[in-house]
């Protein structure tokens, strides 16, 4: 086990401690390091950048992304060899590329649902021939979902935006796409066996469907309960529609204000879930790995792989 030194007590230091869970059996994470000791108390030691030289270690992981080069620049100026600095976010992309399979999306032409999506950005979208972008509306919270935008994401001419709903991509005919895939989007609709259904349908046989969702105890749903899969079936039978609102209720007695940074006060909340038909903000339901397993079952859907994913939950499957 190689014992690491995490430096940089930024924003994306945060980022580290969702994904540090992933690596501990690879790493032992012996201090962290930055320009400035931290205002709070860390569960690891602080190592001042000149205590370095005097410190066993084999890897230093940088958190910054932005400023990666820069810092590399000054560990190397304190001793620190070269081949031992990485950046977080490579690890998360080698993450991510062991996980999602690549191989079975090089060359093929897919859609994705709810994008663009930063875990797809140094993965699928650099290996796939195209991928058109299923988005619910032109502009959302998230941002401006224009061609351009999409576009200038993914770094190539990637694919045409289709606005639609997921539940109802009509403009989309039977069996067109080798794949779809879709990140933190189906827990925002309300009846996501209807969604799933609209996938299925728009791939051909033996595509390919990838969904992410979020690990509850690693977002602002960790004191929820995970849905079962006998109440979205009997939304499913139901039909129910996107303007649903029903787990409202429920919502706000479990919601984490605190890790919710896009809304911050109960009044703030309310107003926002009232309209979540025209933002489809709200988490509907909670999924864990099985419910996704249940899911794939019931669509006759061949699970590939399957399993936690840092902040997310994912699943990979073959259509029959």
């Amino acid at each position: 086990m190689k014992n690491v030194i995490v430096y940089g007590l930024g924003e994306r230091f945060q980022l580290f401690q969702k994904w540090e869970d992933e690596w501990r059996t690879e790493y032992n994470f012996i201090g962290v390091c930055d320009k400035q000791a931290p205002d709070d108390d860390l569960k690891y030691e602080f190592i001042e950048r000149d205590r370095l030289k005097n410190v066993s270690f084999e890897l230093i992981i940088v958190t910054s992304d932005k400023y990666y080069g820069e810092i590399k620049d000054e560990l190397i100026y304190y001793d620190v060899q070269s081949d031992n600095i990485v950046s977080l976010q490579s690890l998360i992309d080698d993450m991510h590329t062991n996980a999602l399979q690549l191989n079975l999306f090089k060359g093929r032409n897919g859609v994705e649902i709810g994008g663009p999506t930063y875990i797809f950005k140094n993965t699928i979208y650099n290996i796939c021939n195209r991928c058109d972008n299923v988005i619910f509306s032109a502009s959302t919270v998230w941002g401006d979902a224009t061609q351009n935008k999409w576009n200038e994401y993914s770094g190539r001419n990637l694919g045409n935006v289709i606005v639609a709903d997921v539940t109802d991509m009509k403009q989309i005919k039977n069996e067109k796409y080798d794949f779809c895939i879709s990140s933190n989007n189906l827990e925002h609709v309300a009846n996501p066996l209807k969604a799933v259904e609209e996938c299925l349908r728009v791939i051909k046989s033996k595509g390919l469907l990838l969904l992410l969702v979020p690990y509850k105890e690693k977002c602002f749903d960790h004191a929820r309960e995970y849905d079962t899969f006998e109440h979205i079936l009997d939304d499913y039978n139901k039909g129910i529609k996107e303007d649903d609102i029903s787990h409202l209720d429920e919502i706000l007695k479990k919601h984490d204000f605190s890790m919710d940074e896009g809304c911050k006060s109960v009044d703030e909340f309310m107003k926002r879930a009232n309209n979540n038909y025209e933002n489809r903000c709200l988490h509907h339901h909670v999924f864990d790995e099985g419910l996704l397993i249940k899911i794939y079952e019931f669509f006759y859907i061949k699970v590939i792989k399957s399993g936690i994913l840092g902040t997310n939950i994912y699943i990979i499957g073959e259509k029959k």
